[in-house]
């Protein structure tokens, strides 16, 4: 489940010519500035791509995002 999730986060939507909408485009957001606002979109947009996704599959219990010296962590249990 771990290699699902990861290609959800990682995917960048319109990267699969048969599925554009599937991703959640992590990758895209690595350069972006942080702050509170940044965090909560973020945190937003992971929660609603695995809902979509793998809704009847996983449930999200805890969702933390975090940026260290530029560094973007999910956290997901």
């Amino acid at each position: 489940m771990r290699g699902c999730i990861e290609e959800i986060l990682l995917t960048n939507p319109g990267e699969w010519v048969n599925n554009p909408d599937f991703g959640c485009g992590l990758k895209m957001l690595v350069f972006t500035p942080s702050n509170e606002e940044f965090i909560t979109s973020t945190q937003k947009l992971v929660h609603y791509s695995l809902e979509k996704w793998v809704d009847d599959l996983i449930k999200v219990e805890a969702l933390q995002v975090n940026t260290i010296k530029g560094l973007l962590e999910v956290s997901i249990s």
